[in-house]
């Protein structure tokens, strides 16, 4: 009897040893994080917890022109970290994605297509993009980029990471001497007065210096509808003030973003647009003005499908463990009072 009472207390030494090891995976294999931009906090320490938090309340960015092989494909200002898989056998099997402050989360990317460093020593140095436009629609701290990794690519070792920025505390510097600010504002009949901000290698022209995407944002004022033409205007040094009448356009200088240089530290180049009015459609005979017109019936929507894969966790397993760990500790008492 006694040598059966060792065999059911070293089982359940083995048991409790098994757990804690598979509790101590369960939490292990996580990244680490750290910061490229300084002036952030990082939780956790030494950010290889689960979700790394990257926040900045208060940050100086200088602007820097884009490098498209390092993922910097605007001109602008950036913030960066670096991500050390947890061993270099995830740096082959790892996926991520990342989600913008707009919410638009891209495909999945392979951590081995876009990795830096070398053999053995294998890190992701990745950038998110900031600039006036994207602090203007912001007046508290907003997450800014988040990315989720999946290490194994099954989702057994998933860690996320968010940047964090306070707006009001962002210090976007450039060299005046260098660059140039121009603000780009549709005005008009039918426009929108919307404003876009650029800021480029001075003594150049748009197409000499901005980006294949920040081309496309430019060009969207080209679509906007009745669209004129565009204006420049250059602000004096000590201020960015400027008038367009649209009775004046003759007075103003055309704007050709092909031949125009930007020669002052900042201009206003005005889309001028000209809509014109829509005449009121008539309405067809024996049909009353203003009847209401039968809407379509709503298409169903299929009902949400619930989730059946098993769920496991620490908890789990910690319970596991001590409903079993009861159970043996009852049968030993058991065959003590037996023997």
């Amino acid at each position: 009897m006694k040598k059966v009472k060792f065999v059911i207390m070293l089982a359940i030494i083995l048991l409790f040893v098994f757990s804690i090891n598979n509790i101590v995976k369960a939490e292990a294999g996580m990244g680490t994080v750290s910061m490229i931009t300084s002036g952030g906090q990082i939780n956790g320490g030494d950010g290889t917890v689960k979700d790394v938090v990257l926040e900045y309340d208060s940050v100086t960015l200088n602007w820097s022109e884009a490098k498209p092989d390092i993922g910097r494909n605007r001109n602008g200002y950036w913030i960066g970290y670096k991500i050390v898989p947890p061993t270099q056998a995830e740096a082959d099997t790892a996926y991520y994605t990342t989600t913008n402050d707009a919410g638009v989360t891209s495909e999945k990317k392979s951590f081995k297509a876009n990795r830096d460093g070398g053999p053995g020593n294998y890190y992701l140095e990745a950038w998110t993009f900031i600039d006036e436009n994207k602090l203007a629609n912001y007046s508290d701290t907003f997450i800014l980029y988040k990315a989720e990794f999946d290490w194994k690519n099954d989702g057994s070792q998933v860690q996320t990471v968010t940047i964090k920025v306070n707006p009001k505390n962002v210090n976007l510097t450039r060299d005046e001497s260098t660059t140039s600010i121009v603000k780009v504002v549709d005005l008009g009949n039918g426009a929108s007065a919307s404003e876009t901000t650029f800021t480029i290698k001075k003594d150049t022209t748009l197409n000499q210096s901005l980006t294949e995407s920040e081309k496309a944002i430019f060009n969207k004022y080209k679509n906007i509808d009745g669209f004129v033409g565009f204006y420049i205007f250059d602000q004096n040094d000590d201020n960015t003030e400027y008038k367009f009448d649209a009775s004046k356009l003759n007075e103003y200088k055309v704007f050709d973003p092909e031949t125009t240089s930007i020669t002052k530290k900042q201009v206003t180049i005005v889309a001028y647009i000209n809509k014109q009015p829509t005449a009121p459609a008539s309405t067809p005979s024996g049909e009353q003005p203003g009847a209401p017109v039968a809407s379509a019936p709503a298409a169903s929507t299929p009902s949400g499908e619930k989730d059946n894969t098993p769920k496991t966790g620490i908890n789990d397993i910690i319970g596991y463990v001590v409903s079993i760990t009861l159970v043996s500790a009852i049968g030993i008492v058991i065959l003590s009072k037996k023997d």
